[in-house]
């Protein structure tokens, strides 16, 4: 439950929050929404192109692995 509370709102609300620099980046550009949507597209505008968006999505998976991991290891026995 308290997973859902936190990406709900991270895929939801979060985008819309980060405002867009004078270059055209935003830091709305480096969630994983906004990755993926970048390597669907026949012809990438955001920061990296393609490659950038699976750079960033290896990034958040590597994150979430990386935190069920120190969770498991903590609550394990």
């Amino acid at each position: 439950m308290g997973a859902l509370c936190v990406l709900v709102p991270l895929f939801l609300l979060v985008p819309f929050i980060f405002p867009t620099a004078t270059d055209g980046t935003s830091l709305a550009d480096f969630l994983p929404d906004h990755a993926g949507r970048q390597l669907m597209l026949q012809e990438p505008t955001g920061p990296g192109g393609a490659w950038g968006g699976a750079a960033v999505l290896t990034a958040w998976a590597a994150a979430a692995i990386l935190a069920g991991w120190l969770a498991l290891r903590k609550r394990d026995a």
